[in-house]
């Protein structure tokens, strides 16, 4: 199945990270226009220096976060970094994406939590008016925003990190990262509330290892009893112990990534039986339908382990009965696309045309389409006919 048929195929993405998925050259004419130092001003020297094809480990991949946040400090080049990332997104073919980011990030003396929202969403209804005349035939784009609350908490990470922990001295940095959340949370459920923006859920990101998931618990309870979704980066640099917490814990609906679900070895705690474990929990997130967003290139670029994607365990979460999809993650920092993972996919697993069709409805299924439930019906019900109306003239009477 090539890229360009691929391209036409409605797609959902869930999970791709908006500081993350900048344009290239975006990134370069702000850091000129605010005088912000990049290692290199052309995108030559960026790809080489830091939006690399490999990175050494996932700290030299999340190393171009840094400068794309360092450019997403106002209203206005937020609202430009969104409207590009819609219209990007809908060129390759996506109807409906779930754009996610840490307001956090991007708080200062001049943006608080609903500058960010506003600005985020006024560039995504700007694309949404645009897109929706260019591409008639499709169906409608539409989109949601997660927020992302960050695991750990350093001072250093930013102006709105080192006020709290200035005004909470003696707070330990577990503590000033749940004060964080609750505050944030506080925050979304008015600014959905009131502004009508589509926010539709909250993820837990940042590093596993030694940041768990367990004292958000109760923010995200908070979170989900005022109507916002539960997404949590999990089981990418831990394994089983973590999708538990975030599963068991944080009722979360969806995983991000996953992928250390089924390995013995990432299991750390003193479990008598893994196998029996992982085995438990598998057949829990199929039982409920847990999806799992999984960013392939991604994966294969943070983790040694996954240099040859044909070690990738995503075949496994399918014979499991877990529901998964294919996302970018970031497609600056990936230089990817969801049509490149979808190729990809198809390239290393040969899947069935079902298969396939299974895992772009799971997309639209998994997601936290803002609206009814009516309303996700009658778009899903859209999106089946335009799939399949595509699929069978790449595989007639299959």
């Amino acid at each position: 199945m090539n890229a360009d048929f691929i391209r036409q195929l409605p797609k959902a993405e869930l999970h791709v990270h908006l500081d993350g998925s900048l344009r290239l050259q975006t990134l370069i004419e702000l850091a000129q226009q605010q005088k912000v130092e990049l290692p290199s001003y052309t995108q030559e020297g960026m790809r080489e220096l830091v939006y690399k094809k490999d990175y050494k480990d996932l700290q030299d991949y999340l190393r171009g976060f840094t400068y794309a946040i360092r450019v997403l400090q106002d209203a206005e080049s937020i609202e430009r970094g969104a409207y590009e990332f819609a219209l990007d997104v809908a060129a390759d073919g996506v109807c409906y994406v779930e754009a996610r980011f840490a307001p956090h990030h991007h708080i200062n003396e001049r943006l608080g939590y609903a500058d960010i929202f506003q600005a985020v969403n006024k560039g995504f209804l700007r694309a949404k008016k645009e897109i929706n005349i260019k591409y008639p035939d499709r169906p409608a784009f539409t989109y949601g925003l997660i927020a992302c609350i960050m695991r750990f908490f350093r001072p250093e990470y930013g102006s709105y990190y080192k006020a709290l922990a200035s005004v909470l001295p003696k707070t330990s940095l577990v503590g000033l990262g749940v004060a964080a959340a609750n505050d944030l949370v506080a925050a979304l459920v008015e600014i959905k509330n009131k502004q009508g923006i589509p926010i539709v859920a909250v993820d837990l990101a940042g590093s596993e290892d030694g940041n768990p998931a367990r004292p958000f618990q109760e923010v995200f309870s908070l979170a989900r009893q005022n109507g916002i979704e539960l997404t949590v980066h999990a089981g990418e640099a831990y394994g089983a112990e973590s999708i538990f917490d975030a599963v068991m814990r944080l009722n979360a609906a969806r995983i991000g990534h996953g992928y250390e679900l089924f390995n013995k070895e990432m299991i750390l705690d003193k479990v008598s039986d893994k196998k029996k474990y992982i085995n438990i929990l598998a057949q829990d997130m199929s039982q409920r339908t847990i999806t799992c967003e999984m960013c392939l290139t991604s994966n294969s670029q943070t983790n040694p382990a996954m240099r040859d994607l044909k070690n990738h365990p995503i075949m496994q979460f399918v014979h499991a009965g877990i529901p998964v999809m294919l996302n970018t993650d970031n497609r600056l920092v990936s230089n990817t696309t969801l049509t490149n993972e979808y190729q990809i996919f198809s390239e290393l697993f040969k899947p069935s045309i079902r298969l396939l069709r299974r895992m772009i409805m799971t997309g639209f299924h998994a997601s936290f389409y803002p609206g009814t439930s009516n309303d996700k019906h009658k778009y899903v019900k859209q999106v089946v006919y335009a799939l399949d109306e595509k699929l069978a003239q790449f595989a007639p009477g299959k």
